[in-house]
């Protein structure tokens, strides 16, 4: 969800509707246009499929996992405006008779232009930002700050994280990581039990993790994390 989000915010719709230049400029145009505007309506179908997938599995959660009861209670009351839309998106009766699926339609649907205006201005860059409605219901950064809330929580219990990691990194780098891993626990336990003032001092001056935007960043974090351990396994 997080992952198709980012990529609705870097769609850019440019508004071309003149035919002051030749044929074939203006042909470019139009299809620029139609291919803008399909891929924004597939990303937003495609967001709102993971959507419904993921409140499957936050109503699992909520009934098997005390510690992510509240948290999935929470993602699931504030997305329930997306499946009052579901039936209305998969009907293409009111789009194909009452405006024939037209751009015009979408985007004033999708409040790009104002209900009011005839058309955008021509050369407009139209962009997606927050405040896009996604499904006409929900606006678009309040459902992705809701779903890396959401990954945040459940990270803390579950370590989702390296999970993915772990399911994606070779063999070879699974068993490295697992050898350091038991190494840094054999550490641990040897180490006494009152931690030292650097220690303290570390924990201290770290930032705060943040939601992450995607789950490609993620994965890139922990990429960079297992290349310094391993520079550093080399280094020892």
């Amino acid at each position: 969800m997080l992952a198709a989000g980012e990529d609705m915010r870097k769609v850019d719709i440019t508004w071309m509707s003149s035919a002051n230049g030749s044929q074939e400029d203006t042909v470019r145009d139009l299809d620029s246009l139609r291919d803008s505007v399909g891929e924004l309506r597939s990303l937003e179908l495609t967001l709102v499929a993971r959507l419904l997938k993921s409140r499957e599995r936050a109503e699992e959660l909520a009934r098997t996992d005390a510690r992510l009861k509240l948290m999935a209670r929470l993602f699931l009351n504030g997305t329930g405006l997306i499946t009052d839309a579901v039936p209305e998106m998969t009907d293409a009766t009111s789009s194909d008779f009452n405006t024939g699926d037209a751009t015009l339609a979408y985007l004033r649907a999708r409040s790009l232009i104002a209900p009011d205006a005839a058309a955008p201005a021509e050369n407009a860059h139209l962009r997606i930002t927050d405040a896009f409605p996604v499904a006409r219901r929900l606006p678009l950064g309040a459902l992705m700050d809701l779903v890396a809330q959401f990954l945040d929580t459940m990270e803390l219990h579950h370590d989702i994280y390296t999970d993915q990691w772990n399911r994606l990194a070779p063999a070879s780098t699974q068993e490295t990581t697992a050898d350091m891993s038991d190494k840094e626990n054999e550490r641990a336990q040897n180490a006494p039990a009152t931690p030292s003032p650097e220690a303290d001092a570390a924990r201290a001056s770290t930032p705060p993790r943040k939601g992450y935007r995607s789950l490609t960043a993620a994965l890139a974090e922990l990429e960079e994390q297992e290349r310094a351990r391993r520079e550093t396994a080399t280094a020892s």
